[in-house]
């Protein structure tokens, strides 16, 4: 009897410490966590200061708000069935030949993306992907999401074409990103594709802007000190394991254009889940630097994925000042004023 509570009491004790090693270790676990969180935080908002540019003077304009207009209003129907994503892909080819490319067609699985390609003085070539998805969601004409992006690259094409480049580019028009990335990722799934990449400027809806009080709202995870309202600026969303694109695009601002809005994330954004929403995921998840261009879309947008998502209800201009402070980010990496190494950040205000 006496060697039963015996045994009786060393499983107890057993049970305890095992029980209280678990607590410590979790509690333990968690606080490391917290302080690695923290630190990641404070990296964040460091980077996020340091791009957040004032820019004081007016650049030159580039892009014809009426010609992106045209664009939008011919592409803006429902892009979800295969008749209406062929309907697409056959004004984007007419235009992206017009400006003298030879487009091709990548097909994949469900669906099929258009490329076309510019190539620069470097050999081996240093390609730039410069893209956007044309299809839409069921029984959206898509307008904002995403014939404004489609409208961009096709514009930002037609002129490089006319200009002497260093950078090879190619041009991307997604399918099947409403599903997944299917079309971002069945093109990098190929090695021979991914060679020679060293960024992609991703437009995904740049065509909103908001003013009135309240419009503009955030993502419940998004840390107070990236917050910015009204809606009046254009959000650059990248990585900070290579900040080259997000620099440019930074020091590319002007009075007259919308303010940049940097949007740093780490470990390819999955802990703030929002940012990896669009065709630019894919190739973080692959190691290349890439950045989405946006106007936060549903976060201040009130047709996103809706049928309303109409013509009518984007603002031109807006996007005319998106389109060229892209133009002018490229141009500034092609001429290798700021090269697209890892951790390049701006190293004064302008």
């Amino acid at each position: 009897m006496r060697r039963l509570k015996a045994r009786y009491w060393w499983l107890l004790s057993a049970v305890w410490f095992a029980i209280a090693g678990c607590y410590w270790a979790t509690y333990f676990y968690q606080k490391r966590q917290l302080k690695r969180l923290q630190y990641e935080q404070k990296i964040l908002e460091h980077v996020f200061d340091k791009l957040d540019i004032k820019n004081p003077k007016p650049r030159p304009a580039i892009s014809d708000p009426t010609r992106l207009q045209v664009h939008v209003e011919a592409l803006a129907k429902p892009r979800f069935t295969s008749s209406e994503r062929k309907r697409a892909r056959h004004y984007i080819v007419q235009v992206i030949s017009r400006c003298g490319y030879t487009p091709m067609r990548e097909t994949f699985a469900s669906g099929m993306n258009i490329v076309a390609t510019k190539r620069g003085r470097l050999s081996p070539p240093s390609i730039i992907v410069i893209g956007a998805h044309y299809d839409t969601v069921q029984n959206s004409p898509g307008a904002n999401d995403n014939a404004s992006g489609v409208a961009a690259v096709l514009e930002i094409a037609c002129h490089l074409k006319t200009v002497d480049t260093q950078l090879s580019y190619r041009f991307i028009f997604f399918d099947g990103e409403e599903q997944n990335m299917l079309g971002s990722k069945a093109h990098l799934n190929h090695q021979s594709r991914r060679q020679n990449i060293v960024g992609a400027v991703i437009l995904e809806m740049i065509g909103s802007k908001c003013t009135k009080k309240g419009c503009q709202t955030w993502p419940k995870s998004t840390p107070p000190w990236m917050k910015r309202t009204p809606g009046d600026f254009i959000a650059v969303v990248g990585d900070i394991s290579h900040l080259g694109l997000m620099s440019a695009l930074a020091e590319s601002g002007a009075t007259n254009r919308p303010h940049v809005h940097t949007i740093p994330v780490s470990g390819g954004g999955h802990a703030f889940p929002d940012s990896r929403r669009s065709d630019h995921s894919p190739f973080w998840d692959v190691g290349i630097d890439a950045v989405m261009v946006t106007d936060t879309g549903n976060f201040r947008y009130p047709h996103y994925h809706q049928m309303s998502d109409v013509s009518d209800h984007i603002n031109y201009e807006f996007m005319a000042g998106v389109l060229d402070t892209v133009i002018d980010a490229v141009m500034k990496i092609d001429t290798s004023s700021l090269s697209l190494s890892p951790n390049t950040i701006p190293h004064s205000r302008q």
